[in-house]
C-alpha cells in the first residue's frame, strides 16, 4: 500500500510538471509599437505591456534612415534611450524572449527628440476647419515653401515637411490660392510666433490681415519681419475662412464653419552663420577589424548643434554609404573586414542646415599578407613642409640605416599619383618634390616604403 502511495505521488508529480511545463510553452506575444513618452533633446523614455512568460527583451533602435540598429536587452518593461541627437527622428522595434522560443521583433514606433525649436517642441492651440466643401488652401508658397497642398479636410500639420529662413528687417512675398468649388467670398489670416511663447496673440504677431472679404481664387501679398527677433525655429499659421462679410473676429485658436488652416515653421535669425565643413579628418586606430576616426571640433560652436559621419567600401555605389550620428569628434567601427578598403566622411549639422561632406579619408584594414611594419622606429623627426603645398615641398627626416626609399603620392581614392625611387643613408635626409602644378586641389597622402616597412603622412594641395 505504501508502495503505491509513492508512485501515485510520482506520477502526480510528473503531471503537475508537464503541465507546467506545456503552460511555458505557451504563444510568446509580440509587443507592436511600443509607447515612447517624455521626449527631451537627448533622453527619451518606453514602456510596454508585461508578457507573462517573458524572461527577457530585446530593443534596438536607429535614426530612420539608417541601416544599423543599436541594440540593447533589458528584464524591465520600461526603457531610456540615452544619448541621443536633438532633433532628430528615430525607430524602435522590441522583441520579447521567453523560455522556450521569442516573438520576433514586432511593429516599429517612431519618435523624434526635442531641440528643433520652439516650432514643434510647444504645444500650440488648434485651429481647423469643420468642413471644407466650400473653401480649403490649395496651395501656399513663400520664399521655399512651395506647397501645393490640395483639400486637407480643414487642417494639415506641414511644419514637419515645409520651412523656410526669415530674417529680421526682410519682406517676404507669399501667394494663397483657394479651392472653391462655390463661388464664395473668402477671408485670410497669417500668423508667426515671433517672440516663441507657444501663441499668436501678441500684437506684431497677426503678419497678414486681408481687410476685406473677397471672392478672389488667389491673394498676392507680402509682409515684413520685424528688425528685432528671437531667432530659433517658430510657428506659423495660415487661415482661411468661407466669409460674407468681413470676418474680423476671425482668430488663431478659432474653429471655421468653412475653411482650412496649415501650419508651418519658419526659422527666424538676424544673420544666417555659416555652417562650416570638417576639417581634420584623421585615423587614431587602426586594425584588422577595427577604425577609429576624429575630427576638429566646430568652428562656430553657436550654430554646429551635432555631426553625420557615413562609409563604405572604396569601391561601393555612393548611395550603399552607412550613415550615423554623434556630438562627438570620433567615431568607431567594429565590425570591419580584414584587408579592405574604406572611405570615411563627415559633415557638420547645424541649427538651420548641414555642411557639405568632407572629403574622404581613405584607409585599409590591416590583415593583408603584404602588410609592412611601421617605418618609424627607422625614422626620426619626419618633417613635410610646407604644408598646405602649392608646386612644390621639402621632406626631412633622420636615418639609422641606408635602405632603398619608396615614395608615393596617393590621392584620396587610395590612386597612386606620384612615384619616386630614392635613397636614404644614415644621419640627416632631405628630399624635395618639384612639378605639382599638375595636382588638383586637395588632400594627399605621402608613403614612405622600404623593403619591408612604410610610413604615411599626409599634405593638402591648393
Amino acid at each position: 500500500m505504501l508502495n503505491q502511495i509513492k508512485s501515485l505521488r510520482i506520477v502526480l508529480s510528473l503531471l503537475i510538471v508537464g503541465i507546467s511545463y506545456q503552460i511555458s510553452l505557451g504563444q510568446c506575444d509580440t509587443i507592436n509599437q511600443p509607447n515612447v513618452f517624455n521626449e527631451s533633446e537627448y533622453f527619451a523614455n518606453m514602456n510596454w505591456d508585461p508578457i507573462d512568460d517573458a524572461v527577457s527583451y530585446d530593443i534596438r533602435y536607429r535614426m530612420q534612415g539608417a541601416t544599423d540598429w543599436i541594440d540593447d536587452n533589458t528584464t524591465d518593461t520600461i526603457y531610456t534611450f540615452i544619448n541621443l541627437m536633438a532633433c532628430a527622428s528615430y525607430e524602435v522595434q522590441v522583441k520579447v524572449n521567453c523560455s522556450a522560443s521569442d516573438s520576433g521583433f514586432g511593429t516599429s514606433s517612431f519618435f523624434t527628440t526635442k531641440g528643433c525649436g520652439q516650432c514643434l517642441d510647444l504645444d500650440y492651440c488648434e485651429s481647423f476647419g469643420n468642413m471644407t466643401d466650400q473653401i480649403y488652401i490649395d496651395s501656399f508658397g513663400m520664399s521655399s515653401i512651395q506647397n501645393l497642398s490640395g483639400d486637407n479636410g480643414g487642417y494639415e500639420n506641414f511644419a514637419n515637411t515645409y520651412t523656410t529662413e526669415l530674417l529680421a528687417g526682410s519682406s517676404y512675398n507669399f501667394s494663397l490660392l483657394f479651392g472653391s468649388p462655390v463661388n464664395v467670398n473668402s477671408y485670410s489670416k497669417i500668423w508667426i510666433d515671433y517672440n516663441m511663447d507657444g501663441d499668436f496673440e501678441d500684437d506684431n504677431e497677426l503678419v497678414f490681415d486681408q481687410g476685406e472679404a473677397q471672392a478672389n481664387i488667389q491673394i498676392d501679398s507680402s509682409f515684413t519681419v520685424p528688425d528685432t527677433i528671437v531667432e530659433g525655429m517658430t510657428r506659423m499659421r495660415v487661415s482661411t475662412t468661407r466669409s460674407a462679410i468681413n470676418f474680423e473676429g476671425q482668430g488663431p485658436c478659432d474653429m471655421l464653419t468653412n475653411g482650412e488652416v496649415e501650419d508651418y515653421c519658419v526659422n527666424l535669425a538676424n544673420f544666417l552663420g555659416e555652417c562650416f565643413n570638417v576639417t581634420g579628418l584623421d585615423t587614431t586606430f587602426l586594425s584588422q577589424t577595427q577604425v577609429s576616426i576624429i575630427w576638429d571640433a566646430f568652428e562656430d560652436p553657436g550654430n554646429g548643434i551635432g555631426y553625420n559621419y557615413q562609409y563604405k567600401e572604396l569601391e561601393q555605389a555612393d548611395d550603399e554609404w552607412e550613415v550615423a550620428s554623434t556630438l562627438d569628434t570620433f567615431a568607431d567601427f567594429n565590425t570591419l573586414t580584414a584587408c579592405v578598403t574604406y572611405e570615411f566622411q563627415v559633415r557638420t549639422i547645424c541649427k538651420f542646415d548641414s555642411s557639405d561632406w568632407s572629403p574622404s579619408l581613405v584607409i585599409r584594414t590591416k590583415g593583408c599578407s603584404t602588410d609592412l611594419e611601421e617605418l618609424s622606429e627607422d625614422l626620426s623627426n619626419v618633417t613635410l613642409y610646407p604644408n598646405p603645398v602649392n608646386d612644390a615641398f621639402f621632406l626631412e627626416f633622420y636615418a639609422l640605416k641606408s635602405e632603398d626609399l619608396t615614395i608615393e603620392l596617393i590621392d584620396q581614392t587610395g590612386r597612386v599619383v606620384k612615384n619616386y625611387q630614392m635613397q636614404m643613408t644614415p644621419g640627416r635626409n632631405q628630399f624635395s618634390f618639384n612639378q605639382l602644378e599638375n595636382l588638383g586641389s586637395g588632400l594627399y597622402y605621402l608613403r614612405m616604403r622600404s623593403p619591408q616597412k612604410q610610413l604615411v603622412r599626409k599634405f593638402t594641395k591648393f
